[in-house]
């Protein structure tokens, strides 16, 4: 009889063992599963605001665009050459090539090599 008690503990000992791997599974699994749907939520309104900023920065640099077209914005310390003489002098009217327009100043995102007019 003693060796029946102790055999008899042991396999209850083990599925109550086996029972609690198979809880934390599911727990486990449950909190993955949660944890891949917050994820996907995440992703979707991360993505959301970045086309709102970009709308807004596109509609902002429009504005501004329209504010300065034609205006000098800065003098450039240095004459500039081929491709960027044509941006730095896009829709300025004149002969001067140190003259920068606003779009030009904004590509560079407030270099600190031009100098305010």
């Amino acid at each position: 009889m003693k060796t029946e008690t102790p055999n008899s503990s042991s396999s209850s000992f083990t599925k109550v063992k086996i029972s609690n791997k198979k809880s934390k599974n599911k727990r486990i699994n449950c909190v993955e599963k949660s944890l891949k749907e917050s994820s996907h939520d995440l992703s979707l309104i991360k993505f959301k605001f970045g086309a709102v900023v970009g709308l807004v920065l596109f509609i902002v640099f429009g504005l501004l665009n329209s504010l300065f077209d034609g205006k000098v914005v800065t003098k450039l310390p240095f004459k500039p050459f081929g491709i960027v003489m044509k941006m730095s002098d896009r829709g300025l009217h004149g002969d001067d090539v140190t003259d920068c327009s606003m779009p030009f100043l904004f590509q560079g995102e407030g270099n600190n090599d031009v100098v305010p007019h």
